[in-house]
């Protein structure tokens, strides 16, 4: 979900352009006295050239709007992995007829699109893992492309790698561990249980190299990876 946030207390407007950093022809949703409608703007962008229409965009869906004093908020949903081209503009007048006295352009990437399903969204983290997750959604899985042992774990202090709580892959099978410091002798396997963290799922296949650990997650979580050839090196993380 995305938002449009405005202090002004005239006409505002967030715009969805037919050409990316073009300002019209355009559709948009636009408050006027306190009520948003959507319309269509001509190219030539001038009062006349506004039209309140019912257009529909597969991108843009589930608009709503709220006033409070003089701050506007524009509201809508978008498509997990669709770039969106928006323009915005403000007007101190509260009539459409008023000049705007204030507009631009940016682009709205919500994530990059998803090469594993059922996620919608990815992020490569090094060359041999990626982060997948659901927009909305409490599930997340990393992905490893090599060869040894791959984990995930969740740390007791954030941004330190030990001591922590851990889900590592070796020969195709995987466990709880408990990481109490960087040596081999230090990870002993453990069932140890995290309210926000519960282990949905694994895939590994030794054969072609590939490597998946997704779990559920509730709140925000700092999350270590790594994977190398044996458990006294890494070779990323």
């Amino acid at each position: 979900e995305y938002a449009a946030r405005f202090e002004s207390a005239g006409w505002v407007a967030v715009g969805f352009p037919d050409t990316p950093g073009v300002m019209g022809p355009a559709s948009a949703l636009i408050a006027v006295e306190g009520t948003l409608d959507k319309y269509t703007i001509g190219s030539t962008k001038v009062p006349s050239a506004v039209v309140k229409a019912g257009w529909t965009l597969s991108a843009v869906t589930n608009h709503a709007y709220v006033l409070s004093s003089t701050v506007q908020v524009i509201t809508w949903k978008g498509i997990p992995g669709v770039i969106v081209d928006l323009n915005y503009a403000y007007s101190s007048g509260t009539t459409l007829s008023s000049a705007h006295t204030g507009k631009g352009n940016i682009r709205v990437t919500p994530c990059t699109a998803s090469d594993l399903t059922p996620y919608t969204c990815m992020e490569t983290l090094t060359a041999v893992a990626a982060k997948y997750w659901r927009v909305g959604g409490t599930d997340l899985a990393v992905r490893f492309r090599t060869s040894g042992w791959v984990s995930i774990s969740f740390p007791s202090t954030p941004t330190r790698m030990v001591p922590a709580s851990a889900y590592i892959i070796q020969s195709d099978a995987g466990a709880k561990y408990s990481v109490a410091g960087r040596s081999s002798s230090a990870i002993t396997q453990s069932s140890w249980a995290d309210s926000s963290v519960s282990i949905s799922s694994i895939s590994s296949t030794s054969v072609n190299n590939v490597h998946t650990i997704a779990w559920q997650g509730e709140g925000i979580m700092d999350i270590n990876f790594a994977s190398g050839g044996s458990f006294t090196t890494h070779s990323s993380r």
